[in-house]
């Protein structure tokens, strides 16, 4: 999982095998929260306006780039995978 950005205990995330709309995962004092980076929505929690400023502000600068990281790793980590049966995945190493 890529930490794209850490700035004043706010950690900024993507992971890999992620799902689409492209989106980061942000953590502040445990909490996470789900901004979508085509329109810098709040999608899972919503932190306190302050805070809602901040992580906007650092996702506006880095949009262009988050997103072009996204759909680079879901182009390389969204291959088709072989579904196995039952059997085949006690076989599976």
């Amino acid at each position: 999982m890529p930490n794209l950005l850490s700035l004043n205990g706010i950690q900024f995330i993507m992971y890999a095998r992620d799902h689409p709309p492209p989106h980061v995962h942000v953590f502040h004092s445990g909490l996470e929260y789900v901004v979508l980076l085509n329109t810098i929505e709040f999608f899972h929690n919503a932190p306190s306006p302050k805070l809602r400023k901040k992580i906007a502000k650092v996702v506006h600068k880095n949009q262009a780039d988050w997103i072009a990281k996204f759909n680079t790793f879901s182009r390389l980590n969204h291959e088709p995978r072989q579904i196995l049966s039952p059997i085949d995945r006690r076989d599976a190493p």
